[in-house]
């Protein structure tokens, strides 16, 4: 039983850990949305709603970092780095668009 225990523990302390790498697109950049300080980030996986806290991002630049999850992230931007704060993600393009234009 304490084997099984072990395995678990490690097994689950790995999964936890991964961060995954996904390579975006901004579609909308920086000063583009209702709140002025939010980006979309097209993946292949949908579309991210992420606050920009540090860095560049304008449309057409290609993003990598862990995009498929919430909070802080530290992301590559072009040849440079951001952080973000992603407040949504493998959304479907309508409803970034509500979230970036709308009431939201």
């Amino acid at each position: 039983m304490k084997k099984i225990g072990i395995i678990f523990t490690i097994f689950f302390l790995s999964v936890s850990t991964y961060a995954e790498t996904v390579r975006g697109v901004v579609v909308v950049g920086e000063y583009k949305c209702k709140k002025r300080d939010y980006i979309i980030i097209e993946t292949n996986m949908g579309f991210v709603y992420a606050q920009q806290f540090g860095g560049s991002f304008s449309r057409g630049d290609i993003v990598v970092g862990d995009l498929n999850s919430f909070g802080f992230k530290d992301v590559d931007v072009q040849s440079s780095s951001g952080r973000i704060w992603i407040d949504d993600y493998m959304m479907s393009k309508s409803r970034a668009t509500e979230k970036c234009f709308g009431k939201d």
